[in-house]
């Protein structure tokens, strides 16, 4: 096993539309807008938390738990502002909707998606955009909060 690192590695993109959700194409993903360098470090969460369910019964002192729902939690991005090309907060105002996608061990060839390129595929929309406090010696960002308006879509390898 090869342990990796983020950092260096790590792509994302916005992207408006996917057809299929289930089966993104790599044109499709190649139409979106690259944020990798806008992507602070430490400015991606992802979470997928669940919810245990109560399922004890009186047949036993073991008090039994079921697996509940899943996910619901805000996909949230930490992102530098830029005074020539301020893309990615042009990019992620309030409403927008589209596809957060992740090359988690980065892409075949940077920047450009291939077919067996892998893309965890997260389903967005907008929902708050707040810049940072302005803090003396350190870069502009802003937090973009999204919500996640279907279930993900985790490391699918491009078919096509």
């Amino acid at each position: 096993m090869a342990r990796i690192t983020g950092a260096g590695v790590l792509e994302l993109f916005y992207v408006a539309t996917v057809a299929n959700k289930s089966a993104p194409t790599s044109a499709e993903l190649n139409a979106g807008v690259d944020l990798t360098g806008f992507l602070t470090d430490g400015g991606l969460s992802t979470p997928f938390d669940g919810s245990i369910v109560d399922a004890a019964d009186m047949s036993s002192k073991f008090n039994k738990t079921a697996p509940g729902t899943y996910g619901g939690q805000p996909l949230t991005l930490e992102l530098y502002r830029d005074d020539t090309a301020d893309t990615a907060w042009s990019t992620l105002t309030r409403g927008t909707a589209g596809y957060i996608a992740i090359a988690r061990f980065g892409l075949a060839t940077k920047g450009t998606w291939a077919i067996g390129d892998k893309v965890d595929l997260w389903p967005i929309t907008v929902v708050t955009r707040n810049p940072a406090d302005v803090v003396r010696n350190e870069m502009q960002r802003f937090t973009v909060e999204c919500a996640v308006t279907d279930v993900p879509l985790e490391d699918y390898a491009l078919a096509a």
